[in-house]
Order: structure tokens, then C-alpha cells, then sequence
């Protein structure tokens, strides 16, 4: 979507290595060290390093972000008074 090619293994290395990040990470969910843990593989593999912050953010924006949104809206939903 961002540009960086179609290459599994890098987007699986990528994946684990930040989820590693985020589980040594002291914010929650990971909250940057995720971020740096891909872009820096995707950049050790070759992508630009603006298509793997590009790539990165996308990623996040969908597995992290999204899900919290969805949820924060739907706990507001089911505490607000029934009429």
C-alpha cells in the first residue's frame, strides 16, 4: 500500500521483531518502541526509510489505533442512558 514491495519474510521479520519491542516497551501497547522495531528492520532490509515510516504508521494505525477507537466509542455507547 505504501510502496515497499511484496516481500512476506520482510513483513514477517518486521512484525515479530516489533512485537518483541512492545512486549520490553515500559509504555502500553508498545507505544514507540513498536514503531522503531519495524521501521528499523524494514530499513535494514532496504526499504526507504520514508516507505518504512509510512508503512509503519499504516500498520499501527490499523492493529493499534482503529481497535482503540471502536472500542473507546463503544464503551461510551453502552454507558451512556437508555431512553
Amino acid at each position: 500500500a505504501v510502496g515497499a514491495g511484496d516481500r512476506p519474510l520482510v513483513a514477517l521479520v518486521a512484525y515479530a521483531v516489533s512485537t518483541l519491542f512492545g512486549i520490553v516497551g515500559v509504555l502500553p501497547g508498545g507505544i514507540g518502541f513498536v514503531e522503531f522495531g519495524a521501521a528499523a528492520v524494514l530499513a535494514s532490509y532496504g526499504v526507504p526509510l520514508g516507505v518504512a515510516a509510512a508503512g509503519v504508521l499504516v500498520f499501527r494505525l490499523f492493529v493499534f489505533w482503529l481497535p482503540l477507537a471502536v472500542g473507546g466509542l463503544l464503551a461510551w455507547r453502552l454507558r451512556s442512558p437508555r431512553e
